[in-house]
């Protein structure tokens, strides 16, 4: 019997500093799950920096991760969407590239969709942003739930 998989899309752009602990961290997480073969998708928004060299790189070394380049900036929730689109996993899980969500969580999540959900998402405690971006981010939260059919909570992340 084939084992599901585990797929984790990371939109990035100009993550040079990041992208290789992003890539150990979350490795480390899906080596302990090895009763699920997985693969790690990165979407370049058409990066800058040595962001997509780096990545190549890592693809190189590991038949699990998959790059794809924008040969534009397409914008984050694009860059998720295509993402997506190109897994082959049973579940999907999106992460940002800065690590500013510990990808530790990965497990919880998938603990979740064991149990039989179908969408897990993280809510953030705190944030490193200043009260203006935090604001905006609360009242940009409550216009989306009052036309939104399903709530939304404020913090709410796409992890």
């Amino acid at each position: 019997m084939k084992n599901k998989i585990i797929s984790i899309v990371i939109p990035v752009y100009n993550e040079e500093e990041n992208v290789l602990t992003t890539y150990n961290e979350i490795k480390n997480v899906l080596n302990e799950h090895n009763s699920y073969d997985h693969e790690i998708i990165f979407t370049d928004n058409c990066s800058q920096d040595k962001t997509f060299s780096l990545l190549k790189q890592i693809s190189a070394e590991d038949k699990c991760v998959k790059v794809i380049r924008f040969s534009k900036n397409i914008g984050y929730q694009k860059s998720i969407l295509h993402g997506t689109i190109n897994t082959s996993g049973d579940a999907v899980v999106h992460i940002d590239g800065d690590i500013q969500d510990p990808p530790i969580l990965i497990k919880n999540f998938i603990s979740h969709w064991e149990k039989g959900y179908q969408v897990v998402y993280g809510v953030r405690i705190t944030r490193k942003e200043n009260l203006f971006i935090n604001s905006l981010r609360s009242l940009f939260y409550k216009f989306i739930n009052l036309i939104s059919d399903e709530p939304i909570p404020i913090d709410a992340g796409d992890f």
